[in-house]
């Protein structure tokens, strides 16, 4: 079903304020009994909730989160790939209104730790 999401990403670094990022695009959502996938320009996310994990990819690289798990991830950037490790804490689903939320920390090693959340609506 195609339909118009609006992607809210909330970063926090330590104790410094939230940095927060707002998108409104039309996306392909695909939903099953414990899965969604949305699948809007150059991005794909898959949300898994029986086995409580999420699979990010954008521009062809992938992203594994899984709840109260750590996964080590690679990331590539202008600089080089680096290794992140991803914590996640929370992911939920409502219906009506639709609402995904996806928060989870990622820290380089720990130098530096991220608090993520992501809210995905309807609009």
């Amino acid at each position: 079903m195609l339909m118009k999401l609006q992607i809210k990403s909330i970063q926090k670094y330590q104790d410094h304020e939230e940095e927060i990022m707002q998108t409104i695009s039309e996306a392909e959502i695909e939903e099953s009994n414990h899965k969604v996938v949305i699948i809007y320009p150059n991005n794909q996310m898959i949300f898994d909730f029986t086995h409580q994990e999420v699979t990010i990819i954008k521009e062809g690289h992938q992203l594994f989160i899984t709840m109260n798990e750590k996964m080590i991830n690679t990331y590539p950037t202008p600089y080089g790939t680096i290794e992140l490790e991803i914590i996640g804490e929370q992911m939920e689903i409502q219906k009506n209104p639709f609402l995904i939320t996806l928060r989870y920390k990622i820290s380089n090693h720990g130098i530096g730790e991220y608090l993520n959340t992501v809210e995905i609506t309807k609009v």
